[in-house]
């Protein structure tokens, strides 16, 4: 670990301690003050506590995203938890989610709570991408010795100058967002030896393909 990551891991855990004091502070004298969920700027104030208790979690992710611990681990299978994690974010919608995978197996060294935290980053991008009646693909595929996965969405695409911007930390077009989920999954995925990039247009969907080294032959004799 770095003399940065160390700061920036520090620094977060830190300020997320008193968030954490400050948020319950808020929740106290909203239990024992009803009235004042209906005064001037107070719900601006408990979003606000959300939000940097969001920005400062996310921090941490981005700071430490590069410190892998790496076990053979299949990576279908890790696709599949990642499908079925997301699925339930399209109940009550009209949305789709799908996921296939064109190979058996495809072992190979994973940190798989990191690469979790990747695939759900991008997973839930592409479902808040959709509208109600869109849909999202999951492929894994294998290519000249490169596993291959594409998450696909029919959404609202991305405009060409969000494209330069869209793996640097604290680009975000969500109101809520702070902008450190993509950047923190492009640096997991390329810790594990692989690269990622986007295809899109407005009103074109996104799709982003990650390449992944095959350090181990899913097909094994």
């Amino acid at each position: 670990m770095n003399d940065q990551t160390y700061f920036l891991t520090n620094a977060a855990h830190e300020l997320q301690t008193l968030l954490s004091l400050l948020c319950s502070s808020i929740q106290a004298i909203e239990a024992a003050h009803p009235e004042v969920r209906c005064y001037r700027y107070w719900p601006e104030l408990s979003s606000d506590c959300r939000l940097m208790t969001k920005l400062l979690r996310d921090l941490t992710d981005y700071s430490m995203s590069d410190q892998l611990t790496k076990q053979r681990s299949d990576l279908c299978n890790l696709l599949r938890r990642a499908y079925l994690s997301c699925l339930p974010l399209t109940e009550g919608t009209n949305k789709t989610l799908t996921y296939t995978s064109r190979v058996s197996c495809a072992y190979m060294p994973l940190d798989s709570p990191k690469m979790m935290e990747a695939l759900l980053n991008l997973i839930v991008n592409a479902l808040d991408a959709v509208s109600d009646n869109g849909s999202v693909q999951i492929i894994l595929t294998k290519s000249n010795e490169q596993f291959v996965v594409s998450i696909i969405d029919d959404g609202c695409g991305i405009a060409p100058k969000q494209l330069l911007t869209i793996f640097h930390p604290f680009t975000t077009t969500k109101p809520d967002g702070t902008g450190l989920g993509l950047p923190v999954a492009k640096r997991i995925i390329e810790g594990h030896g692989g690269h990622i990039r986007v295809i899109s247009a407005p009103n074109q969907g996104a799709t982003f393909t990650f390449l992944l080294p095959c350090s181990f032959s899913s097909d094994r004799k």
